[in-house]
């Protein structure tokens, strides 16, 4: 019999940390400038500090779900670039060295409100988006807010990204039938880029689809093999099968380029 693996092997926590981690390396030196001079209380005219930061979400639970699991391990890890601090010096000297150290031990804290768009004119009506159906309100510090904007928005854009084929992978295993054959549907998480795979393996697993072959981790560096449908051709099969089969190999080449 199989031993079942729990979802702490699956995603242990130091590992998932690390590749959240990377997400800082995205604070623009720019922003880092910018909360600088808004610790000090000389902002520029073109500064637009703010307490708020809206994240606009897919209109989906599952979506949402794995959003608030990603921002848990951002909040964790985030820590600003030790090397873009010291470059805003060179480039700002009137920078401080108790500027440079609250920089150094910034953590982020926020507060994360989740907000529908009828509620969102009423709670941030500069905010508001047409067409943003749900999303998050994260309040913190202007300099936080100021650094933690890229992180958020590349972060969201990633899930975005990998958030596409899983909804259709998963009604397959919806609507498959007794007597059609099932794909075997699973990911080898930490390839293809540790932040990214990362990402798309908890999409995976929140849809109950298996994560890793075997469900394991490679052991090697580069899994050509980390997104992968194993469709069985033994009559009768579901020739959508075959689609989705073709579908997510133009997706993983596409990424690729």
């Amino acid at each position: 019999m199989a031993t079942q693996i729990s979802e702490k092997e699956i995603f242990p926590e130091e590992h998932c940390r690390t590749c959240f981690s990377e997400l800082g390396y995205w604070t623009s030196l720019e922003h880092i400038l910018a909360a600088a001079r808004l610790i000090e209380n000389r902002p520029l005219a073109t500064d637009g500090p703010s307490e708020k930061l809206l994240v606009p979400l897919v209109d989906s639970d599952l979506f949402e779900f794995v959003a608030v699991k990603c921002l848990e391990l951002l909040i964790v890890s985030y820590r600003v670039p030790s090397v873009k601090i010291s470059l805003a010096r060179i480039l700002d000297p009137e920078i401080t060295e108790q500027t440079v150290e609250k920089l150094r031990g910034l953590r982020w804290k926020p507060t994360i409100r989740n907000v529908k768009k009828g509620s969102l004119m009423q709670t941030a009506p500069d905010l508001a988006i047409e067409d943003c159906q749900r999303c998050f309100l994260i309040e913190d510090s202007v300099e936080s807010i100021e650094l933690i904007q890229n992180p958020v928005r590349c972060l969201i854009d990633m899930m975005s990204r990998t958030w596409q084929i899983v909804p259709h992978l998963q009604s397959l295993e919806d609507v498959s039938k007794p007597k059609v054959v099932r794909p075997n549907i699973f990911h080898q998480p930490y390839t293809d880029g540790p932040l990214i795979a990362l990402v798309e393996a908890m999409f995976f697993y929140s849809c109950g689809l298996t994560i890793g072959p075997v469900g394991s981790r490679s052991n090697s560096a580069i899994n050509l093999g980390f997104r992968c449908v194993d469709v069985i051709a033994k009559p009768p099969v579901d020739t959508r099968l075959i689609d989705v089969a073709h579908k997510a190999l133009e997706s993983m080449f596409e990424q690729l380029r």
